[in-house]
C-alpha cells in the first residue's frame, strides 16, 4: 500500500497545520555521492543538466490572487453542476443565507439556514458537526454542507491564522452567558458595533469559559478521542468525518513533504496528493508526524496545492476557516478596524472582500454521500 522504505525526512522549512505542501529537490539524496562524482565522463555537463532538471522540479507555480480566484470560481461551478437536484437546492439555500448575512446583516446563520432548507426541500434533518459544517438528510439522501473562508495572496497563511482566531473570539462572545449577545443581536436590542466594542474592551472571559461552551452538540463529548492523534472525534472535520492533520512525505516522480496532510481514520489511510509532474497519486511514506507535534520553522510559506489534493477535490478544501459568515464579517472588522465590503463574484458562487492587498473569499460547498 505504501513504500515505507524510509521515514520522513527532517525539515527546517516553515510549516503550519493549515498551510502548504512543499516540494523538495532532495529526491535523489539516496544516491552514493562517491559513485556519482567518481566518473569524469559525468563531470560538468551531466551535473549541470541534472541541476537544471532539479531546479525546474523545485519551482512552484506562481499563481496570482486573481488567477486563484478564477480557478476557485470555475471549480465551484463544476461542483454545483455535478450535484443531484436535491444537492443543488442545498447549495442554493447556503447561497441565499450567505447573501442575506453579508448584505442585510442577518445574525443567526444556522437558524436562517434551517428555514431556507425547509423552504427549498420541505421536511429535512440538519445536524451541525463543527463550526459551519453540517450533515443534512433530505429526500432519502445524505449531504455534507459547509461554508468556509479562504485567504488569497502571499500572506495567506498568516492572515488565515489571525482570521480563525478572531472568528473564534466572536463566536465565544456571542455564546457567552447563555448566548445573551446572540439573542440581543437577533432581537435588535443591540447593534453589531456594540458587540465589537465589547470585544475590543475585553469584557468577555474568553479563557474562563467552561469546556464545551459555544461548541454545539460536539462540545461535551470529551471521551470520544481519536486513537491516532488523541483529539476529539468532533474536531478537524471534513464533511462530518474526523481526519487527523499530519505532516507526510509522498513519493512519485520525486518526493515532496505535505504539511497539509489528512489521515482518514474511517478508511485507515492518508488522503492522497497528486504528483505535479505526472498527475498520479503519490505513495505516502509509512511514517508521518502529527501536525501539532512537528517543529515550526521560520522559512517562507507556500500555498497549498488544492488542485493536487484528494481531500480538496472531495470536500471543496481541506483548509480554510469553517466559521459562519456573520462571525467572519465581525472577525474581519476586528482585524482591520473597518467593515468589510463584500461583493459577489460574477460566477455567482463566491463572495469576496479585499483589504490591504488581502483577498478573503467566502463560499459554500455541498458533497453528496454515495450512501443513503
Amino acid at each position: 500500500m505504501v513504500r515505507g522504505k524510509r521515514g520522513p525526512r527532517q525539515t527546517e522549512q516553515s510549516w503550519s497545520a493549515w498551510d502548504w505542501s512543499e516540494w523538495t529537490g532532495q529526491a535523489w539524496s539516496g544516491w552514493d555521492q562517491g559513485a556519482w562524482n567518481g566518473s569524469r565522463a559525468w563531470d560538468m555537463k551531466s551535473n549541470q543538466a541534472w541541476a537544471a532538471w532539479d531546479e525546474e522540479w523545485q519551482e512552484e507555480a506562481s499563481v496570482s490572487p486573481q488567477e486563484e480566484l478564477q480557478i476557485m470560481a470555475q471549480k465551484a461551478k463544476l461542483i454545483y453542476a455535478d450535484l443531484p437536484a436535491t444537492g443543488k437546492k442545498v447549495w442554493k439555500a447556503l447561497n441565499q443565507c450567505i447573501s442575506s448575512t453579508l448584505s442585510a446583516g442577518a445574525v443567526h446563520f444556522e437558524r436562517d439556514l434551517r428555514h431556507e432548507l425547509e423552504t427549498q426541500l420541505g421536511q429535512c434533518e440538519l445536524t451541525r458537526q463543527a463550526g459551519s459544517q453540517w450533515v443534512l438528510k433530505a429526500e432519502g439522501r445524505t449531504f455534507y454542507a459547509s461554508v468556509r473562508s479562504e485567504v488569497l495572496g502571499d500572506q495567506n497563511a498568516r492572515v488565515l491564522t489571525k482570521l480563525r482566531d478572531q472568528a473564534r473570539t466572536v463566536k465565544r462572545g456571542l455564546l457567552q452567558d447563555g448566548a445573551e449577545w446572540l439573542r440581543d443581536l437577533v432581537n435588535g436590542d443591540q447593534e453589531p458595533s456594540d458587540f465589537l466594542d465589547a470585544i475590543r474592551m475585553g469584557i468577555f472571559d474568553m479563557e474562563g469559559m467552561p469546556k464545551g461552551s459555544g461548541k454545539g452538540k460536539y462540545g461535551g463529548k470529551g471521551d470520544d478521542k481519536c486513537h491516532i492523534c488523541d483529539k476529539s472525534l468532533y474536531q478537524d472535520l471534513l464533511s462530518g468525518k474526523h481526519m487527523c492533520k499530519v505532516v507526510v512525505t509522498f513519493e512519485c516522480c520525486g518526493t515532496w513533504v505535505s504539511h497539509s496532510g489528512r489521515y482518514n481514520v474511517q478508511e485507515g489511510r492518508i488522503m492522497g496528493q497528486r504528483c505535479k509532474k505526472c498527475g498520479e497519486y503519490g505513495d505516502p511514506w509509512e511514517n508521518f508526524q502529527l501536525a501539532d507535534d512537528a517543529s515550526i520553522g521560520e522559512g517562507p510559506q507556500k500555498a497549498h496545492r488544492g488542485d493536487l489534493c484528494e481531500a480538496c477535490e472531495r470536500y471543496g478544501n481541506c483548509k480554510g476557516v469553517f466559521s459562519n459568515p456573520f462571525e467572519i464579517a465581525m472577525a474581519m472588522e476586528l482585524l482591520y478596524d473597518q467593515p468589510a465590503q463584500w461583493t459577489r463574484h460574477k460566477e455567482g458562487n463566491l463572495w469576496l472582500t479585499e483589504v490591504e492587498d488581502v483577498v478573503v473569499v467566502l463560499q459554500p460547498h455541498v458533497f453528496a454521500s454515495s450512501s443513503s
